[in-house]
């Protein structure tokens, strides 16, 4: 006789990684917590301000201590017209001006 049976799979192995993977995320979330505070708490301090680096501020004129070199360009353009009657005979406008 041909018996049939259902076998059911049960796999442990899936329900172990559905286990794993919330606490492997939560040590991961502690491990980076503990690196940021220790980066707090010891990397500021191993900067600390050079005195020869502070100045004092003084009131003078920005054009004696900045230079520059470069092209200005406008931000956009704008259109001007006129209607005139009559004849044109000169124009005292250049383009872009």
């Amino acid at each position: 006789m041909n018996d049939k049976v259902a076998v059911s799979l049960d796999l442990p192995v899936a329900k172990k990684n559905q286990r794993l993977l919330p606490r492997l995320l939560f040590l991961l979330a502690i491990i980076a917590c503990l690196v940021a505070g220790a980066y707090w708490l010891w990397g500021s301090k191993s900067n600390p301000v050079n005195p020869q680096n502070i100045l004092t501020v003084e009131k003078g004129t920005v054009e004696e201590n900045v230079t520059a070199l470069g092209n200005l360009q406008p931000r956009s353009y704008v259109d001007v017209g006129a209607q005139v009657s009559g004849q044109l005979k000169k124009l005292y406008v250049d383009i872009g001006d």
